[in-house]
């Protein structure tokens, strides 16, 4: 049965979102191909990607194996692509190319629809311009604690969205405002793995639904549905007075040379109470209006307005953290050699203790 190359994509997104190695349980590592309701399915146990649209040729579901050659520059990603199953093979065409893959007929598939729930009952939503989706997939990963597990951060639906993360320390922590994003309804405040966040907006999602600091948060379009669960919502991070604050450029702002540069400066905001059912705005928020992105009229985007702002403000972030690391590594290795020195000198007091208690020889 013939599909748009788009199954392509697909498949290598649903590859992306599945576990990589088999497990005992359920075949997350596999990919679930729905004939009857046209849809494909991965998961790995903490996010989940459901896509529709596409016509498989058979009745019921079949498990067959996620491969990253689905995402391979070689395949023709133009051309229609063509699938069907015998009883112990699923095919797929694709330009020159084909591939068999062996269904798994013995693996169990998680059942996955109880965790989708309806944007409709969603509590608060946030919707991320174009320009805020790439300055997040582009500084999140340059955020402290991306080493910590799960690489928390704090999105922050309340006088502004914001995305705060901590570092190791436990004393350096960092504010991302994303000044052209707009959110619906409640505030509230949820903790995540900002790998699912960064995917989300990867994915093309720029709309993603909250149904409670405990629920799996939901990115939604017209066929696609990516849910990611959350971790404890009482690790939030609130806000400081000593925070570093980083800024994304006003939607519609384009640099004269180069990307646009966000702002950095230390944060005056009191800090918001923790509670996420308060203070219930309407459907708007208090979220910022984003700007039309009109050019001038001699076919030139306005030149981005420096306003004496910091230049440069996550290379400097950067700099500055790789700095310190390299600092800290000089520290521990001039420790290192601190102790080893003193060691032996305790060890040359000893020796020459003991010789002064060696008795005269007598010839």
């Amino acid at each position: 049965m013939e599909n748009p190359a788009e199954l392509l994509k697909a498949l290598a997104d649903a590859t992306a979102t599945a576990e990589h190695e088999p497990s005992p349980r359920y075949a997350v590592h596999c990919l679930q191909l729905c004939g009857v309701d046209s849809k494909l399915v991965a998961t790995d146990g903490q996010q989940l990607l459901v896509q529709r649209g596409f016509e498989f040729p058979w009745e019921g579901e079949i498990l067959v194996p996620g491969s990253r050659v689905f995402g391979s520059a070689v395949l023709d990603s133009q051309s229609p692509v063509l699938v069907g199953k015998t009883d112990e093979w699923f095919t797929l065409q694709a330009g020159r190319w084909t591939f068999w893959l062996k269904i798994n007929k013995d693996g169990r598939f998680p059942t996955v629809e109880n965790h989708i729930q309806s944007p409709d009952v969603a509590v608060a939503s946030v919707e991320f311009p174009p320009s805020d989706c790439r300055f997040l997939v582009e500084n999140l990963p340059h955020m402290p604690g991306s080493d910590v597990p799960y690489s928390p951060v704090t999105l922050d639906l309340n006088s502004t969205v914001a995305v705060r993360a901590r570092g190791q320390d436990a004393e350096t922590v960092m504010e991302m405002v994303l000044t052209g994003a707009t959110r619906h309804g409640e505030p509230i405040r949820m903790m995540i793995n900002r790998r699912y966040l960064a995917r989300a907006v990867k994915l093309g999602f720029e709309r993603i639904h909250i149904f409670g600091d405990k629920q799996p948060m939901l990115a939604a379009d017209d066929h696609r549905r990516y849910v990611w669960a959350v971790l404890d919502a009482r690790s939030c991070i609130e806000p400081t007075e000593n925070m570093t604050r980083i800024e994304s450029p006003a939607p519609g702002t384009v640099s004269s040379v180069g990307p646009p540069r966000p702002r950095i400066e230390r944060s005056n905001n009191t800090p918001m109470p923790r509670s996420s059912t308060t203070n219930t705005t309407n459907g708007n928020g208090n979220a910022q209006a984003a700007g039309n992105g009109h050019a001038n009229g001699n076919g030139h985007a306005h030149p981005e307005t420096d306003n004496g702002q910091t230049s440069g403000a996550i290379e400097q972030v950067i700099a500055l953290r790789t700095t310190l690391r390299e600092a800290a590594v000089q520290a521990t290795e001039l420790v290192r050699l601190l102790k080893a020195e003193k060691r032996q000198t305790r060890q040359l007091r000893s020796a020459l203790s003991s010789l002064r208690e060696l008795q005269p020889l007598e010839l």
